[in-house]
């Protein structure tokens, strides 16, 4: 599971590589985007966020600063609803720094809204860092934001 979970991540990273390539004058995120959660207590936010749906396979990255960021992807069709994170089609992964990246082992990222072009959410987790092992919990977490889709 842990290695389905590795290949989906690689997967997504190289797909928003490559969907995300465009040339633009104004790099700024569009307004309304945003996403936060509370790590171990730790506030922490942004607006600059890539999100993609690519053949009902939803990722979404949030660059919060050159060394933390948050990651979610939930496979195989996304839609209004509850998707339960100890499946290994559906993960959040927190980055804080060298070496202090968590991947989900439980929780729940719940889809509340959903357009064509927005989608708008909260999420909580428990996290397994994967070099020392030590767990670490994100709360409170909502995310609005634009999509692009691939097809």
């Amino acid at each position: 599971m842990k290695s389905v979970k590795l290949a989906c991540i690689a997967f997504a990273l190289i797909t928003l590589a490559f969907t995300s390539c465009k040339k633009s004058s104004d790099n700024k995120p569009p307004a309304g985007n945003s996403l936060s959660l509370k790590f171990n207590g730790t506030t922490y936010s942004t607006s600059n966020i890539v999100a993609v749906d690519s053949i009902g396979y939803f990722q979404l990255i949030g660059t919060i600063s050159s060394t933390a960021n948050i990651y979610m992807y939930v496979l195989g069709g996304f839609k209004v609803g509850s998707f339960d994170l100890a499946s290994a089609t559906r993960a959040v992964n927190f980055t804080s720094g060298t070496g202090n990246s968590y991947a989900s082992t439980a929780g729940t990222i719940t889809i509340t809204s959903l357009t064509s072009t927005t989608i708008s959410g909260t999420f909580n987790f428990t996290g397994t860092n994967n070099i020392t092992g030590t767990t670490g919990a994100g709360t409170d977490g909502t995310f609005t934001t634009t999509y692009t889709t691939t097809r």
